[in-house]
């Protein structure tokens, strides 16, 4: 991971407005990651692999549902797929490339089969457009896992156009990091926005507008008759992972 003094003054200026929580870095770096992805909407998280937990959380799908991998991949590529009762069905890789071998992918194909989860492995990109065309016919979810690709192109268009949940990440070791770590879920569809940033925020309400504290939007919700703080209204089973400010600061600058 390599900074210099762009990184250190966008921290810095962070650290001096007091403003460590997700904030105006944030939804920056989230606009923009859209747009190279070709999404509308973006989540920023604490890392690619709780994106990829979110992505499923997401599509919740029933139980011994089959989601096709290739089985040369990263753990957390495939750990939420367990976690959510699901099966891994794993198909092998171009030599070379290390991505999936779409030769294969329609023959493994039943009943039970629910989403593809293609991850872009190391900067290479598989035949997308027929990725999509398969998922379309047998009316699959397809989920794309880019923590190691970010901002790649297939046939000229962004890789997020050809996917129904795009995933990305920013540890150190990948094309653009955030002091270290984070990640991204992008999507076009706005309830799963709405749903990726409630699960993101501990499960809260207050997360749909991104934790205001203006008490104007805070207090206009109810529960049942009474009128109710929206910071304390829990709607989901939710999770910490929220983004330091910071991180996004040092991704913007990246």
């Amino acid at each position: 991971s390599v900074h210099d003094e762009q990184e250190n003054k966008r921290i810095l200026a962070v650290l001096n407005e007091h403003r460590t929580n997700t904030g105006k870095e944030t939804y920056e770096f989230e606009e923009r990651s859209s747009k190279y992805f070709g999404k509308k909407f973006a989540t920023m998280v604490n890392s690619g692999s709780s994106a990829n937990l979110l992505a499923f959380e997401l599509l919740n799908l029933p139980e011994g549902s089959e989601v096709i991998t290739p089985l040369l991949t990263f753990s957390t590529t495939v750990s939420p797929v367990l976690k959510k009762g699901l099966i891994p069905v794993f198909i092998d890789v171009e030599p070379g490339t290390y991505v999936i071998n779409v030769d294969q992918v329609e023959s493994s194909i039943n009943k039970k089969t629910r989403a593809l989860m293609i991850p872009l492995l190391l900067g290479n990109v598989p035949d997308l457009a027929r990725l999509r065309k398969i998922a379309k016919k047998h009316k699959l979810f397809f989920v794309e896992d880019s923590c190691d690709t970010y901002g790649a192109k297939f046939a000229g268009k962004p890789t997020g156009t050809y996917t129904d949940i795009t995933t990305t990440s920013f540890f150190g070791s990948h094309i653009l990091t955030a002091a270290g770590n984070g990640g991204m879920i992008l999507v076009n569809n706005p309830t799963w926005h709405k749903r990726a940033k409630v699960l993101r925020g501990w499960g809260r309400n207050s997360s749909v507008f991104q934790e205001s504290e203006d008490v104007t939007k805070r207090f206009k919700v109810k529960l049942g008759s009474i009128p109710y703080d929206a910071k304390f209204v829990f709607s989901e089973i939710g999770y910490n992972f929220l983004a330091p400010e910071i991180t996004a600061a040092f991704a913007n600058a990246q």
